[in-house]
């Protein structure tokens, strides 16, 4: 593309500016004007999300919990909808070579992404961006409402509260009915908040936020991934 590119240029400046067909200047060709080739849009973010979790410890109560329960937690956590990368919705999607927006398995970075049902537990309490005309936000449905009456948690209210948030089917897992996933366990979630709480008195939801990005989930952490945590 870029060459096609300089030999009209070249063809433009021999004609000169006398020519109704002469254009005074071309930006770069590509995505939003900028080059290719350029792989620091979304290396800092990525980075940022992918803080190492050799440092956190599953507690051996949650290895051990039935296959259900555990999607029962699962269903608690996770999100139909999550924020990604801000500058993955600058691209044209035109399969442009060397994107500096793709992925290096050739995949698309993209700014958002919907499911049908549950699908992430988000890395993040709440994301924004976007200008006023089109602003995205998006808050992480079980923290904003776990946190929604309180700036933190002792573990025993983080428990209490827990057990109360509503269990959505999500994809992923074993198949239950929401009677099923609405009925857990307190062992089950207090096996969770052994996780959440790493041995702490108490947790914020910008403690809750940074754990979660301790757990190698990237941009969100599928039902796969849940499971390859925990066990």
């Amino acid at each position: 593309m870029k060459s096609i590119a300089a030999q009209i240029l070249l063809l433009l400046s021999l004609l000169g500016s006398s020519s109704p067909f002469y254009v005074p200047h071309l930006s770069g060709v590509g995505c939003s004007g900028r080059g290719h080739g350029s792989k620091d849009v979304h290396s800092s973010f990525a980075t940022s999300l992918s803080v190492l979790s050799d440092s956190i410890e599953v507690p051996t109560s949650l290895r051990e919990l039935d296959l259900k329960e555990k999607a029962k937690i699962f269903g608690r956590l996770a999100d139909k909808y999550i924020l990604l990368d801000e500058s993955g919705g600058d691209c044209c999607y035109s399969g442009c070579k060397d994107c500096e927006y793709r992925d290096p398995d050739g995949s698309y970075r993209m700014a958002e992404m919907l499911a049908a049902r549950p699908k992430w537990i988000v890395p993040y309490s709440r994301r924004s961006f976007g200008s006023a005309s089109g602003l995205k936000d998006h808050s992480s449905r079980w923290l904003s409402t776990l946190f929604s009456e309180t700036p933190s948690h002792t573990k025993s209210t983080f428990i209490s509260a827990f057990m109360e948030l509503e269990y959505q089917q999500p994809l992923g897992g074993p198949y239950l009915s929401v009677p099923e996933g609405t009925d857990i366990s307190a062992t089950s979630v207090e096996s969770f908040a052994d996780l959440i709480f790493q041995g702490k008195e108490s947790m914020s939801v910008k403690q809750c936020e940074r754990i979660i990005q301790g757990w190698k989930g990237g941009e969100g952490l599928v039902w796969n991934d849940w499971i390859k945590l925990i066990e």
